[in-house]
């Protein structure tokens, strides 16, 4: 199955006149007569880059939530007050109203959705949330809750609340979204939280598919130790990748690296970027 990506939030910008860079993700996604929406980025620049891009979000059929980050989910509002009048059902992991918290050189700041579950709703969310893999339409898959045989390098400032204390947030709720399509298995991360070996591995067991084709989104390598790094090149070197798009919290100078290891298969995913599998 033929899908288009474009690229709608993103940290940067390439040559697109127009556009709004923000700390954040979102992807449209069409096919065969059917659009959704990955993430919302953080709500600067989503309804503006859509207009832009030609993209009528009015029209999307879902909104799929990564996970309960504000850089990720702080578009849903604005975009549901766009689509006034209109439900608009979004898939999300149970987990996704936890209490998060970016703790940083000890000053503390809410890092979760910005809204409650009761305010999406009044606006017409219709939240169908599940921790188990859902089937979107042909050849697009939902991953669910991600299992982590492979150790992760935590994002030590991440926490959540548990029992009243703030601790290290495992990140159930992050997701990503697995595309069977006429150039092959394609993955679209959110932040990767689940580790990029961890989705890769989900991703084989779900789909029965043992290659892979691409990784679009962000992969979370910005905050990593350069050993971290040269660990998932490694992986994606095994699995002879061909379309690597980073995005948003990878970060410069991973993807430089990426590119200086993978050369012309390296395609920034930034804010206006199309790609066609």
């Amino acid at each position: 199955m033929s899908m288009q990506l474009t690229i709608l939030c993103d940290n940067s910008v390439a040559s697109h006149p127009g556009l709004i860079g923000e700390h954040g993700f979102a992807c449209h996604i069409a096919t065969a007569g059917k659009q959704y929406l990955f993430d919302t980025g953080n709500g600067l620049g989503l309804l503006n880059n859509a207009k832009t891009c030609g993209i009528d979000l009015s029209q999307i059929d879902a909104i799929l939530l990564s996970h309960g980050h504000w850089d990720h989910c702080g578009g849903l509002l604005p975009l549901l007050k766009l689509r006034a009048g209109l439900t608009t059902p979004i898939y999300a992991h149970p987990a996704i109203f936890e209490e998060k918290v970016n703790v940083t050189q000890g000053r503390k700041r809410d890092s979760g959705t910005g809204f409650t579950r009761s305010e999406a709703e009044a606006a017409g969310a219709v939240f169908m949330l599940s921790a188990d893999p859902v089937v979107l339409c042909d050849g697009m898959l939902l991953s669910g809750e991600i299992p982590r045989p492979f150790p992760l390098e935590a994002d030590k400032r991440l926490r959540h609340r548990q029992q009243g204390e703030l601790v290290p947030d495992p990140l159930l709720d992050d997701q990503s979204l697995y595309l069977q399509t006429t150039s092959g298995l394609t993955i679209l991360c959110g932040c990767a939280h689940a580790g990029v070996r961890n989705i890769l591995n989900h991703a084989f067991a779900l789909t029965g598919v043992t290659s892979l084709f691409g990784i679009v989104g962000g992969l979370h390598l910005m905050f990593t130790e350069n050993e971290h790094q040269m660990l998932i090149t490694n992986e994606l070197q095994q699995h002879n990748i061909q379309l690597l798009a980073p995005s948003h919290c990878t970060g410069t100078y991973a993807t430089g690296q990426l590119m200086h290891h993978f050369g012309q298969r390296v395609l920034p995913a930034t804010v206006g970027t199309l790609i066609q599998l």
